[in-house]
């Protein structure tokens, strides 16, 4: 990705190398902080390859992060997410003011992407995890997630989102491939909770500007919220 801002509380963080039988998140529980992104008129970003995103924004409590391969090779860790399941801890708010010009052109790689997730989880960055992995529910709320953008974004891999925002309670996950995500009850198709318990935050996305999105399973804006009690709505 170009643009990587990431607040993980409990442990975690960005792990690309696809080893097997890795246990990544967290062993203390703790919130995720707020994350802000803005970008002015001037600014131009420009990203080539499997995943690469153009703006990643991630607020995430009780463990988690990124994790993945960049060279395509599925993710073999087998447990990501919440080890504290019983620590309650939030993800905390995203707000992403994008002004410049985002323009994309590998698999999965996402113009924009937010996501704040409580009770551990994350986004997995590549290629969908093997069959070996799996997904702890923890205890925690997503926050909110506000998105205004007045920059062109264009988006020209498959399956490369123009906008994606996630808020998830409960523990979660965003996986770059839309098979169902195994040891993950709670997930349909390329991204959901894991179970436990908590509220997905708000999401409002205000666009002002062409959004393109046009490789194959491209869509221009993308919005989930989820989790055990009553979520935020999608504006």
């Amino acid at each position: 990705p170009a643009v990587i801002a990431q607040s993980v509380g409990g442990g975690g963080g960005i792990a690309l190398s696809g080893a097997t039988g890795a246990s990544f998140g967290s062993f203390a529980g703790g919130s995720g902080g707020n994350v802000d992104i803005a970008t002015d008129m001037s600014a131009l970003i420009s990203t080539a390859g499997l995943g690469s995103i153009g703006l990643l924004a991630q607020s995430i409590g009780n463990g988690g992060g990124i994790v993945g391969s960049a060279t395509g090779t599925p993710v073999g860790s087998n447990s990501y997410g919440a080890a504290a399941a019983a620590i309650s801890s939030n993800g905390g708010a995203i707000d992403i003011s994008n002004k410049g010009s985002i323009t994309t052109s590998g698999r999965h790689a996402h113009g924009i992407l937010a996501q704040s997730i409580g009770g551990g989880g994350g986004l997995i960055l590549g290629e969908r995890p093997t069959a070996g992995a799996t997904f702890r529910a923890g205890v925690g709320s997503g926050g909110a997630v506000d998105i205004v953008n007045t920059g062109a974004i264009n988006a020209t891999g498959a399956g490369a989102h123009g906008i994606v925002a996630q808020s998830l309670g409960g523990g979660g996950v965003f996986s770059a491939d839309g098979a169902a995500l195994p040891g993950n009850p709670g997930t349909t198709g390329r991204a959901g909770n894991a179970g436990g318990t908590g509220a997905g935050g708000r999401i409002d996305i205000v666009n002002q500007a062409a959004v393109r999105a046009t490789g194959a399973g491209g869509i221009g804006s993308w919005a989930q919220r989820r989790g055990s009690g009553a979520s935020g709505a999608i504006t």
